[in-house]
């Protein structure tokens, strides 16, 4: 390639969580790419952020604003990050690769061939496990030179799924970062290589794990709800994928790319041995703690007398305090919070806002959302504490829904609440105690582990005229919604099929009609010769001779 051009600075941001599996791959393809990287980490509880600073140290970490996997928040904080860096820039998923041997050079080139040009797309490339391939063994080889099977997305799905590529302040992104408010031009020789589902078994937990972290509110906008799907279902998604797959060597600019590739680096060693995802580690300092936890009692609310519940608070509050900053608000001095050391502020509207914004997770008296409606606005995880509260109890309904776990005293306290939260729509009403979505109300050490990985509830996806409805029950109506498309398909082709017939016939209708038109003209012609040769000329009729 001509490299005359000008020299070219190339920056790729990535957010990631939980991805030690991907990041050895991804960082390895894309160092060889791109000057600098900035990686946006949103909570990563395994070994991501360790093998990032292993494998390039010299590129950014940065914990995310965003604990939750909400997709205009993630986009309007990739964009902040690019507006700080200037050159060509572009944002991937760590599914996402820029399937490239040298882009300095291809970019300082097109830079002085279309200088007038600041935006590129990018065409998408879906890469799918064959049937026979799922399971097969991974090494560290880069996975475009062990896996060659997909689909372009334009050809089959009709669908562009865009990514940009650009140098200007920032990408200007729509919901998903798949459309852009800047002028584009298509690049016909810049694809992306994603594998979602390739190598599928890797992938498979992946997609099952990235569920919990869906906001319910983009689900019910359109977004993201193609995340929400059962093991089952995943596998037959799997088997529809693998259909579409051919082997992506006998297209271009796929061919000759891979070539390339193949030819500057496919001896490379790689940086590091292949590993499988390991479990989420639990103990004191691993990754996952060191959160930011807001307790707000109700001691004020009830009586400043009873400093009970902020005896009870404070007890809490060392729980967790091992692990993670905590800050306890009640008006309510407690000398068992104050011997602890915890921080104790009050409670009015001005200092809720502050520790709102200050924390990571909430965990919040039901009698603080009353007085202070306000934070069930609040982006942040919430924990509501039922502990010693009757299912009677008086309650802002929006609370049900709003709250990301419950906590109990005990199962047995809780079963009173079920009926009330079946009413509420928080639980699946056709499902009742079989609704998966219960196990995200109490279970031992649920409140641990959620502060480890603070997320939203996920089980409210959509509304009907009357209620919101849990994840299960999102799933049956999804499934009823498609196989009501898939009726609707049959019946559309079956009509299709009459409507062909109905031609036909149509057609064979005129040409009979044609056929007896013709039929009819040599029967008036045969009588006209039958009446010429019975009634010669000047015989009147009737007078003809008679047949002996």
């Amino acid at each position: 390639m001509d490299t005359s051009g000008t020299v070219v600075q190339t920056t790729v941001f990535c957010h990631f969580h939980d991805e030690e599996f991907l990041l050895p791959y991804w960082l390895r393809h894309h160092r060889r790419l791109f000057d600098h990287g900035v990686l946006v980490d949103r909570a990563s509880t395994d070994r991501s952020v360790e093998i990032l600073r292993e494998l390039a140290p010299e590129w950014e970490v940065i914990p995310s604003r965003n604990p939750m996997l909400d997709a205009r928040d993630c986009d309007l904080e990739m964009m902040d990050l690019e507006s700080r860096y200037e050159g060509w820039k572009v944002v991937l998923n760590v599914t996402e690769f820029l399937f490239h041997d040298d882009l300095r050079s291809y970019l300082s080139v097109f830079e002085r061939e279309r200088p007038s040009v600041s935006t590129l797309a990018l065409r998408t490339v879906t890469m799918v496990d064959r049937v026979e391939d799922r399971g097969a063994p991974i090494t560290a080889e880069d996975l475009f030179f062990q896996r060659f099977h997909g689909y372009f997305n334009e050809e089959l799905l009709r669908l562009s799924n865009f990514r940009f590529l650009h140098r200007e302040v920032h990408g200007d992104y729509g919901p998903g970062r798949h459309t852009t408010g800047h002028h584009y031009r298509r690049d016909p020789n810049l694809l992306i290589l994603k594998f979602s589902w390739c190598p599928y078994e890797q992938l498979r937990t992946r997609k099952l794990e990235i569920q919990s972290a869906v906001p319910d509110a983009d689900v019910r906008q359109g977004m993201s709800f193609h995340h929400l799907a059962t093991p089952e279902e995943l596998d037959v998604q799997f088997l529809e994928q693998a259909s579409w797959a051919v082997d992506l060597r006998t297209k271009e600019p796929y061919r000759s790319t891979l070539e390339r590739l193949r030819a500057r680096f496919g001896g490379e060693q790689a940086d590091r041995p292949v590993t499988p995802p390991r479990a989420v580690r639990s103990a004191k300092g691993d990754a996952g703690g060191g959160r930011r936890i807001g307790v707000l009692s109700a001691a004020k609310l009830l009586s400043d007398a009873n400093r009970e519940l902020t005896a009870k608070a404070s007890r809490l509050c060392r729980e967790l305090r091992g692990e993670h900053e905590v800050q306890l608000l009640s008006p309510a001095r407690s000398d068992d919070a104050a011997s602890h050391g915890l921080r104790v502020g009050s409670c009015d509207v001005d200092d809720i806002e502050t520790l709102d914004s200050w924390s990571d997770v909430l965990i919040v008296a039901p009698e603080v959302i009353a007085a202070f409606p306000q934070l069930l606005d609040s982006r942040k995880p919430i924990a509501i504490d039922l502990c010693g509260q009757p299912s009677t109890v008086t309650l802002d309904e929006r609370l049900l829904m709003r709250a990301d776990l419950f906590l109990f005293e005990s199962a047995v306290a809780r079963e009173p609440w079920i009926e009330r939260l079946v009413a509420a729509g928080r639980i699946d009403p056709e499902l009742g105690r079989d609704d998966p979505s219960l196990a995200s109300l109490d279970a031992p050490g649920a409140l641990r582990d959620f502060c480890r990985r603070p997320r939203r509830f996920t089980g409210r996806p959509v509304t009907d005229d009357t209620m919101m409805v849990s994840t299960a029950a999102y799933r049956q109506r999804y499934k009823q919604a498609t196989q009501f498309t898939w009726q609707l398909d049959e019946l559309l082709a079956r009509y299709m099929h009459v409507r062909e017939l109905h031609r036909k016939l149509r057609e064979a209708h005129r040409r009979l009609q044609e056929r007896y038109a013709r039929l009819e003209s040599v029967h008036r012609s045969l009588e006209a010769e039958h009446e010429r040769v019975s009634h010669p000329a000047g015989d009147p009729p009737g007078t003809g001779a008679t047949a002996p």
